[in-house]
């Protein structure tokens, strides 16, 4: 992600894969995420969808 200086953005996550980051942007959650792909990577993309994914996801009800 790449920011304009001067805008305020933190509570950042990073997914230690690299495949996910997250920041909190005045109220609002804004995520950046790149899941595996293709068949052959079925396995990955499940685990990334249930475990991974829900590193990211703040337990409030805030907009993303």
């Amino acid at each position: 992600m790449l920011l304009k200086e001067g805008i305020s953005f933190g509570n950042i996550k990073r997914l230690p894969s690299g495949r996910g980051t997250e920041g909190l942007f005045k109220d609002t959650w804004i995520m950046n995420i790149c899941a595996p792909s293709r068949a052959g990577k079925r396995q990955q993309r499940e685990t990334f969808f249930t475990h991974d994914l829900a590193y990211l996801l703040p337990a409030s009800s805030k907009e993303i």
